[in-house]
């Protein structure tokens, strides 16, 4: 009997290459996504209890622009993680059929 031909899984953290820089380039763009909301939060915050309305609002804006943008390119670094292991996939598998 033959067996089936392998297919590579998803990327895992222990393997090297393009896979593995963008799943450490998504996990940095998320946590620096929650350190800008947290000193947005405590700035706007501080701004308040002095008494500044609009600049309380101007930092919560920024600092929800700023958040959103992060966890956008963060989720778009995710996708094209698994864009690139679903291709490797198919490379594998068309390698087997031709070999």
């Amino acid at each position: 009997m033959s067996e089936p031909p392998s297919t590579p899984g998803p990327a895992s953290d222990a393997t090297p290459g393009p896979a593995r820089e963008l799943a450490v380039a998504s996990r940095a763009a998320r946590i620096m996504a929650y350190a800008v909301a947290v000193a947005g939060t405590g700035g706007g915050t501080l701004a308040l209890r002095d008494g500044d309305v609009p600049a309380a609002l101007v930092v919560w804006t920024t600092t929800l622009a700023v958040a959103a943008v992060l966890v956008g390119t963060a989720t778009l670094m995710r996708a094209v993680r698994a864009l690139t292991d679903r291709v490797a996939a198919l490379e594998v598998a068309v390698r087997d059929r031709r070999g």
